[in-house]
């Protein structure tokens, strides 16, 4: 990887200097009602951080060209609800933490330096001390809230789109601020506004914006996923196949492989019109037939949409055997589920009627 330009380096380094800098002078005294309630967001977000790193292991093997790495994460559900509800000093703190604990998942997201990870974070605690300045003065609320979230999107989208031009990385700079991930941020933008709201009135239940920010990345995750493993006929290869697969399993409580032990052509088109009305997220094509990949998939549904998918197989001539494994029922881990699904072919043959790999 190319060394950066100096320049680039200087706005990096100036960026950090000004995040410090502006938490160092706009100190105040904090309550420990407010230290209570930092600790409690930054909890939240590394809580957030250790239970995302499964899907950014998934994320990262499917990032395999050249094209600009993607890592989009919802850290601002606790960072901008700290610069709405924090003195500023203790905003930038807690996205400090956050910082720290999001550090793992930034690494395996592949392509990725220290000085990156320090410059976004300097962008997002600057960001959240400026909308703690704003969410304290005395202008309206109507015109508070609308502000901060502007500043905030403003601020993160200049800071790091001011490094990526001066690097030349134009293209990536494009990607980074498509349409679709501008409407998460600011969908996480809202968790953080209804934080604020229940502050003084249910302050339990900002707890709650963890399940909402999970349910936005498994979304955010997800529509990755199936942007890049489909597209009319196209394939992963059986190397990357089986890394997806190992660490969506591990990551999900029920998940379903399945194998159509076919080498006609055709049974991949049947395959690919199924699974697009379903949830699977890869698939390849291997020397013995085709693999799919449900992540979300029950054994009993696994169980019926293997009999649907030989009836349309045998509608189409084309005669194979279908067969299913699922967690937990056949196996804790991916491995157990092929050595299942390999017993399960030799039994079924290449003409038996989907079936499971427990029909129990």
């Amino acid at each position: 990887m190319r060394a950066e330009r100096p320049h680039v380096l200087a706005i990096i380094a100036l960026m950090e200097l000004a995040a410090i800098c502006a938490a160092a002078l706009l100190w105040q005294p904090v309550t420990r009602t407010e230290l209570v309630l930092a600790a409690f967001l930054a909890s939240l977000s590394v809580t957030y951080s250790f239970l995302t790193v499964g899907w950014e292991r998934v994320r990262q093997y499917l990032l395999l060209d050249d094209s600009p790495r993607s890592f989009a994460n919802l850290l601002a559900t606790w960072g901008f609800a700290a610069g709405l509800m924090l003195p500023p000093t203790l905003a930038a703190a807690v996205v400090a933490v956050a910082a720290a604990g999001e550090w793992p998942s930034y690494k395996m997201a592949g392509g990725r330096k220290l000085y990156r990870w320090t410059y976004s974070n300097a962008a997002a605690a600057l960001s959240a001390t400026v909308v703690s300045v704003i969410a304290h003065s005395e202008l309206p609320f109507a015109a508070r809230i609308p502000l901060c979230a502007a500043v905030w999107l403003g601020l993160m989208i200049a800071g790091i789109g001011a490094v990526m031009s001066v690097s030349g990385q134009l293209t990536g700079l494009g990607a980074a601020f498509q349409p679709r991930g501008l409407l998460i941020e600011m969908a996480t933008l809202a968790v953080a506004v209804a934080e604020y709201g229940l502050r003084d009135t249910a302050y339990p239940l900002i707890w709650l914006s963890l399940p909402a920010a999970l349910v936005l990345q498994r979304r955010a995750s997800r529509a990755e996923l199936d942007r890049r493993t489909y597209g009319g006929d196209r394939v992963m290869r059986e190397e990357d196949w089986l890394m997806v697969a190992r660490a969506v399993v591990d990551f999900t409580a029920s998940a379903t492989v399945m194998r159509v032990a076919s080498a006609d052509p055709k049974a991949l088109r049947v395959v690919s019109l199924m699974c697009a009305q379903s949830n699977a997220i890869a698939r390849y094509a291997g020397g013995s037939g085709l693999a799919i990949l449900f992540p979300d998939m029950p054994p009993e549904q696994a169980d019926g949409f293997a009999i649907q998918l030989q009836a349309q197989l045998i509608y189409h001539g084309i005669s194979c055997a279908v067969v299913a494994a699922s967690t937990p029922r056949d196996g804790e881990v991916l491995d157990s589920l092929l050595v299942a699904l390999e017993a399960e072919l030799l039994v079924a043959g290449s003409s038996t009627p989907g079936r499971s790999a427990n029909p129990s």
